[in-house]
C-alpha cells in the first residue's frame, strides 16, 4: 500500500473545506466538475503551446509561424455530466490536440 502525499491531502483538505454537502462536491455546479473544466482545458492548453512550440504571449519565433487563435466552445460527456469547455486553436487549423480526441469530439 503507497503512503499518502500530504501535500496532496494538503490540497484536497483546502479544496473540500466549506463544503457541507455531497451536492458541492459532485452536483451540477460542484467541486468535481469544475475541477475537471480547469484541468482539461490547462492540459488542452499544454498541448497547444507543444503543438506552436512557444508559450502563451510569447513572441512569434518568426513571421509566418502558426499562432494562437482563440477558442472553440464543446461539450464534453463524462462521469460528472456535460461539462463545456473552451478548446485552443491555432491559425492554421493544423493543431490535433489528443486530450480532445480522448473525449471523442
Amino acid at each position: 500500500m503507497t503512503k499518502p502525499d500530504t501535500k496532496t491531502e494538503a490540497l484536497l483538505d483546502d479544496l473540500l473545506q466549506g463544503c457541507e454537502s455531497p451536492e458541492e462536491i459532485l452536483g451540477e455546479h460542484g467541486l468535481l466538475k469544475g475541477l475537471t473544466k480547469r484541468l482539461v482545458e490547462r492540459a488542452l492548453a499544454a498541448e497547444l503551446t507543444t503543438h506552436l512550440g512557444y508559450a502563451p504571449h510569447a513572441r512569434l519565433p518568426s513571421k509566418g509561424d502558426n499562432a494562437r487563435n482563440g477558442s472553440s466552445p464543446k461539450t464534453v460527456q463524462t462521469e460528472q455530466g456535460p461539462v463545456d469547455l473552451a478548446v485552443p486553436r491555432d491559425r492554421a487549423g493544423c493543431a490535433r490536440l489528443e486530450k480532445v480526441d480522448a473525449f471523442n469530439l
